[in-house]
């Protein structure tokens, strides 16, 4: 599966980038709107948040599902990890998150940004590179 970044103003990778570090580290959208503009591209925090959420939903459930899929089967039921101190750790500073698809998105993201950190994915290079190979 490969995501469609066709009619955007910014380039895959800056997009990528930008969705990568937010959910790897603990910055808020300001913040990395900050950062993106001290190397050059200048973006509002409103669209920062829009790609997380319409990007990093797709990046983490494609990739583990097809994994999932195609080293075990159609499974009977679905158990969720309950290594969640990471996520506590990484949403507590966000002071909440407003809405369900937002919360989603962030959550998602986080996830396989954890699941790289932890080499559960079997791919080459940085985890950056990891990232965005996951996009296509």
């Amino acid at each position: 599966m490969t995501i469609s970044f066709k009619h955007l103003h910014f380039s895959r990778d800056v997009i990528l980038f930008a969705v990568y570090f937010y959910v790897r580290y603990t910055v808020p959208f300001r913040d990395l709107e900050e950062i993106m503009a001290e190397r050059g591209v200048v973006v509002d925090h409103a669209t920062l948040n829009r790609w997380l959420v319409k990007f990093a939903p797709t990046i983490a459930a494609a990739q583990f599902f097809a994994k999932a899929l195609s080293s075990n089967g159609i499974p009977l039921r679905i158990m969720i990890e309950q290594d969640h101190r990471f996520i506590k750790r990484r949403t507590h500073p966000m002071l909440g998150i407003k809405s369900f698809n937002s919360a989603t998105a962030t959550l998602e993201g986080i996830k396989v940004a954890q699941m790289i950190r932890k080499r559960q994915l079997e791919l080459e290079g940085s985890e950056f590179v990891q990232f965005a190979a996951l996009a296509g």
